[in-house]
């Protein structure tokens, strides 16, 4: 409360809240939120009555879950319901990602939607978890004989690879093996 004019003297100043579930306020005025919904803050002073619509939001929180071989960074770690959150998922080097969700404090999944620069989701009215799960990255080996598939063969990202024996080659001289390079 501002006294107009400034070095006028104001009488006592009675403070209620119209809802002490949503506001409560103390004798110096000091307003203390308590829970999600609107309430009316009322001032009055010598017989003048002053009002305030005050609507408290919940924040809830975006939490990032435990995982290895990649990261997740979000632009908000708390929210209100309905603001859009964004978020990236990079994976470490000779890693993919696998998978990504968003997972409410019940358990339910919050639907994403993947974008140009990673992933956005609506802030539901609960906490969230984002979790992330990557893997090594997976190559095709083929082996071909004579410009012919021989063998195919599955490797991860730093396995070795074991090269087949060659069925159909008789030779006295020692079987050579070419890479061609990645398909």
């Amino acid at each position: 409360l501002i006294p107009e004019p400034a070095d006028a003297v104001l009488g006592t100043v009675s403070w209620k809240s119209s809802d002490e579930s949503v506001i409560k306020v103390d004798v110096n005025g000091t307003v203390t939120a308590v829970g999600p919904g609107v309430a009316t803050l009322t001032a009055t002073v010598d017989g003048v009555v002053g009002t305030l619509e005050i609507t408290v939001t919940p924040i809830y929180t975006v939490g990032i879950g435990e995982f290895e071989n990649g990261k997740i960074e979000i632009d908000h770690t708390s929210s209100a319901e309905g603001t859009t959150i964004s978020f990236t998922a990079t994976p470490d080097e000779n890693y993919k990602i696998d998978s990504i969700t968003v997972v409410k404090e019940d358990g339910t999944e919050v639907e994403l939607q993947k974008t140009d620069d990673g992933y956005t989701f609506e802030m539901p009215a609960s906490n969230v978890t984002v979790n992330a799960s990557f893997s090594l990255v997976e190559h095709t080996v083929t082996f071909k004989v004579d410009g012919e598939n021989y063998h195919e063969d599955t490797y991860k990202h730093g396995e070795t690879i074991e090269l087949p024996t060659d069925p159909s080659k008789e030779s006295t001289v020692e079987t050579v093996y070419e890479f061609a390079g990645w398909d």
